[in-house]
């Protein structure tokens, strides 16, 4: 799942989600997979599009799945995971600058 979003290259080809997450922060790592189901074969429009991921890669705190109906290709929905990831993290740092430190915390 890791391939899916890193890796450029070589066995197996380009990961399907790397154009996605080119220039994400390089402290955010996740593992990824894309999918497309099949409605109809000559309707390629109207595949469901999904993409599902999990971060940080190396001890997981969250999954995302985004699943469009009609969505056409996964590519439609890798980007939407990769906004909920940042905002996440963007929150989660924002939590952290918010709360005190313990020498100026009142004690009862």
């Amino acid at each position: 799942m890791r391939r899916v979003v890193y890796q450029e290259g070589g066995p197996g080809g380009r990961g399907t989600a790397v154009r996605t997450f080119e220039g994400m922060d390089p402290r955010i790592t996740l593992g990824g997979k894309t999918g497309t189901a099949q409605i109809y074969s000559d309707t390629p429009e109207k595949n469901n599009a999904w993409f599902t991921a999990f971060t940080p890669y190396e001890e997981p705190e969250i999954a995302v799945v985004v699943a469009i109906p009609n969505g056409k290709t996964s590519g439609n929905a890798s980007p939407i995971a990769r906004r909920i990831i940042e905002e996440y993290y963007k929150l989660k740092e924002s939590e952290q600058h918010s709360l005190l430190p313990e020498q100026n915390q009142l004690i009862p």
